[in-house]
């Protein structure tokens, strides 16, 4: 069964929609895929390649709240994800994406990665491209779409 995934709030919709059945957004320049695949492209936009350490801990605090996300190995962030508790209670909460970006370590260093988010992450005021990996340092700062700034913290 082909559906379209809607780029603003993932939401599943038929293939033959034009507007997103959750958000209303046009979507009928988005290609349908097969449903079948949907779960193991999620997978895929991990990073696979990393390093498992029980000892690496690093923490978002949010600035505005000082609510924290302790992110170990190889953490996403996203509304269904690590961090959903804070995203949840946001006004448009879907400005988050359900996937919105991956933390992990490798090689003694802290990295983040942007798993193509609707509306972007950003590493100290620049817009990181999609799947590319940034190292963190502390006190960096991560803004999820450009609305919800964490200070990262190494433990």
């Amino acid at each position: 069964m082909f559906v379209k995934i809607c780029p603003s709030c993932g939401q599943s919709n038929k293939a033959n929609e034009i507007l997103c059945v959750s958000c209303m957004i046009d979507i009928s320049g988005v290609r349908p895929i097969d449903n079948s695949k949907i779960d193991s492209d999620v997978d895929n936009k991990a990073d696979s390649n990393v390093e498992s350490n029980d000892d690496a801990k690093l923490f978002f605090r949010e600035k505005v709240s000082g609510r924290v996300i302790e992110l170990s190995n190889a953490d996403i962030i996203g509304r269904y994800n690590k961090g959903s508790e804070i995203f949840l209670n946001l006004s448009n909460p879907k400005i988050i994406s359900r996937i919105h970006c991956q933390v992990f370590y490798r090689g003694g260093k802290w990295y983040i990665k942007d798993l193509n988010s609707t509306n972007n992450t950003f590493l100290n005021g620049v817009k990181l491209s999609p799947n590319e990996d940034y190292e963190l340092n502390n006190k960096d700062i991560v803004s999820l779409s450009g609305i919800i700034d964490f200070v990262v913290e190494f433990k």
